[in-house]
């Protein structure tokens, strides 16, 4: 049976699995088409569309790209390890010079961006480098933009509150703090035990620290993070 939407031009003869809100066709014979999502012109048996839309058809490359976020993101990676992997195919798509002058940008029009750290620019421009075509952009590449945005804020929450917080502490006993399921996390790191918290973590960490009376009159290496 043909899709309600789908032009006729298009002579589907082999039907491939779906993968999440990607599907891939085979048709009769090469048909040119322009990619919905790079704008580019291309002529090939195989096209695959997103969200059912053959109003949004994709080139291989395209596809390819969507595809390997939406594994990693159907995956079982733990959320550190799926937002790295995520980060890096992220990163894989803008060219280095591309990277350079979309960071250029950001400082231009947001002069207060230069006064964050290095890691931290460079995750917000390669967010807006990967996402400048909005019009072309689906929901796939904004998940992705969206966790790089989330990731300058991280980068930036740790230099700024959990490195500080790892300094004061040095040499303390944290054998208390260790044992609190509230702020294990952030004492791990602490004792250089694991790597910098996420943000959830931190974010936990913090209103844990300003709104608990008990903690602050029980721990010692972390009092200085208390409310008054």
């Amino acid at each position: 049976m043909r899709e309600p939407n789908r032009p006729f031009r298009f002579e589907v003869v082999k039907t491939y699995p779906q993968r999440g809100p990607l599907q891939q066709y085979r048709l009769a014979a090469s048909t040119s088409f322009l990619c919905s999502r790079c704008g580019t012109s291309k002529t090939s048996k195989l096209v695959s569309i997103i969200e059912a839309d053959w109003d949004r058809l994709l080139c291989n490359g395209c596809y390819g790209y969507l595809l390997s976020i939406w594994e990693i993101k159907a995956g079982a990676l733990e959320d550190e390890s799926r937002d790295a992997a995520l980060l890096q195919v992220l990163a894989s798509v803008v060219p280095s010079d591309e990277m350079a002058r979309a960071q250029s940008r950001l400082i231009a029009s947001t002069p207060q961006a230069s006064q964050l750290t290095e890691p931290a620019q460079r995750m917000l421009a390669t967010a807006h480098a990967v996402t400048a075509p909005l019009r072309r952009a689906t929901g796939l590449d904004w998940s992705v933009a969206i966790i790089g945005l989330c990731k300058a804020v991280e980068v930036e929450a740790v230099h700024r509150i959990a490195e500080p917080l790892r300094l004061v502490a040095s040499g303390q006993n944290m054998s208390v703090e260790a044992k609190d399921p509230d702020f294990r996390r952030v004492t791990r790191y602490c004792e250089g035990k694991a790597n910098a918290p996420e943000l959830g973590s931190l974010t936990h960490f913090l209103r844990t620290a300003a709104n608990s009376k008990r903690r602050a009159e029980t721990s010692e290496p972390f009092s200085s993070s208390y409310a008054a």
